[in-house]
């Protein structure tokens, strides 16, 4: 694995994403949320889509103060703007300009990472969101052509509810996931490999993969090889 730390100046202030590739890779998934550059579930994900052959970038669209405050001083279109501008990074860099894209997208980044899929629409190749936050990017969801999947809890009443009402009106090559028995963290014992087994299959489908020989064993948080 190639692992690198990646830094982009953006208002005022810079911004750090792990970047990891396998040492054949075709595709960089790019992960959206809040704050999940630290976070144990996102990175267990970024591990199990790792293992599957592709490369992952992991970055918070927000300051630990932003995220606590989020709505205050801080809207949903800067946080759109940002994962714009990280993306046009990835997509003019001289060394990963020729990889494909996708976005995995959680809660509130999933709602800027649908509003950017429906300015930048093909750049993206494949997206899928986990509890998110469709209430907040719901006037674009029209505009938006890039294959989506929506993953959500069973007991993430709100959530779900909130899926269900977009994938009606989605166009575009879709599918909803409920997870049984998960709540809106989907945390308990199980659910992070389901979860990573439909987020690989769906990515697999819509982009290009490094052929792998073995059959991939998915981890669950603080699980080792």
């Amino acid at each position: 694995m190639y692992e690198k730390t990646i830094k982009l100046p953006l208002d005022g202030w810079s911004v750090e994403g792990d970047l990891v590739l396998p040492v054949k890779v075709d595709s960089i998934i790019i992960f959206s949320g809040g704050s999940c550059r630290y976070n144990s579930h996102t990175n267990a994900i970024a591990k199990n889509l790792q293992k599957s052959g592709f490369g992952t970038l992991l970055f918070n669209l927000m300051t630990e103060q932003e995220a606590e405050d989020f709505g205050k001083n801080l809207s949903i279109g800067q946080l759109t703007q940002r994962l714009l501008a990280f993306t046009i990074w990835i997509r003019s860099h001289s060394e990963y300009h020729k990889l494909e894209l996708g976005y995995f997208c959680f809660n509130i980044g999933a709602a800027a990472a649908l509003r950017a899929v429906s300015e930048i629409q093909s750049a993206i190749k494949a997206v899928v969101t986990e509890s998110a936050r469709i209430d907040l990017a719901a006037d674009k969801l029209t505009d938006i052509v890039t294959p989506t999947m929506l993953i959500v809890g069973e007991l993430d009443f709100q959530n779900l509810k909130r899926s269900r009402e977009a994938f009606d009106v989605l166009t575009c090559d879709k599918r909803l996931v409920v997870i049984p028995g998960g709540s809106h963290s989907l945390d308990e014992p199980g659910k992070l490999s389901m979860e990573s087994r439909d987020a690989t299959s769906w990515f697999s489908k819509y982009m290009s993969i490094s052929s792998r020989s073995r059959e991939i064993v998915f981890e669950e948080p603080g699980n080792r090889d």
